[in-house]
């Protein structure tokens, strides 16, 4: 079994444990806004996400040719969980209630959502997205 430490004890990764959640809070803010420059800007070359309502595995460009039909209306996200897999990545987690639509039919409310995030040029930066949806109890 792998083990990895939650970031939660010392002062480095309380500071970790910030940026993490304050670059995470801007992505979402850039796909609220559509804001390619910023999505651009937060996440790697190579990233891939995963959502209920892509329905497969997306590229960032594969994104940016579908971002008109995602609306987000609100977004009410848990505290998140953040795991260190090394000094230059992490993964967080948490839980997240959506409003909104992709192509007109509404998203999965509520979801799981693991984020992969590593450390480019002093700037953290997310690999990979994936969303799973929760049922309703």
């Amino acid at each position: 079994m792998l083990w990895l430490p939650v970031l939660s004890a010392g002062a480095e990764d309380t500071d970790l444990a910030a940026e993490l959640s304050q670059a995470s809070a801007a992505l979402d803010q850039a796909f609220v806004d559509h804001d390619r420059a910023a999505i651009e800007a937060l996440t790697t070359d190579d990233h891939v996400a995963m959502t209920p309502f892509y329905g497969r595995p997306l590229t960032i460009p594969q994104q940016f040719a579908v971002l008109d039909s995602l609306i987000i209306t609100e977004v009410d996200r848990s505290a998140p969980t953040m795991v260190a897999l090394g000094p230059d990545a992490a993964m967080v987690t948490y839980e997240n209630s959506y409003q909104g639509s992709y192509d007109g039919a509404p998203l999965s409310e509520r979801v799981y959502v693991t984020e992969v995030w590593v450390r480019e040029g002093g700037a953290w930066v997310q690999r990979q997205f994936q969303e799973t949806p929760l049922s309703a109890d």
